[in-house]
């Protein structure tokens, strides 16, 4: 993800970076909450369809495509395989 080289700006407007260019972009009010719309872009940029990991970091907010099942299980199984082996015997 290319986030370290964007700026941090103050939000009323977001600032979005998409291939190390930030783009402004207009929240929108929705009831007592304001949103962000995802462009088609943005989404194809992102490999999602209907949802979307969103982390929080100091001064950020960060998406990111969810992970599937079969990453979260290769992550597992190449950071713990020692552990499983152990449990096994």
């Amino acid at each position: 993800m290319q986030l370290k080289s964007c700026i941090n700006l103050p939000v009323l407007t977001a600032y979005v970076c998409h291939n190390n260019v930030v783009m402004t972009r207009k929240l929108i009010k929705t009831g007592n909450s304001d949103a962000l719309v995802i462009t088609k872009e943005m989404k194809e940029h992102l490999g999602v369809r209907e949802s979307i990991a969103v982390y929080y970091e100091k001064g950020k907010i960060i998406l990111e495509r969810p992970t599937t099942f079969e990453e979260a299980k290769e992550l597992s199984l190449e950071r713990f395989s020692d552990a499983y082996e152990r449990l096994a015997e």
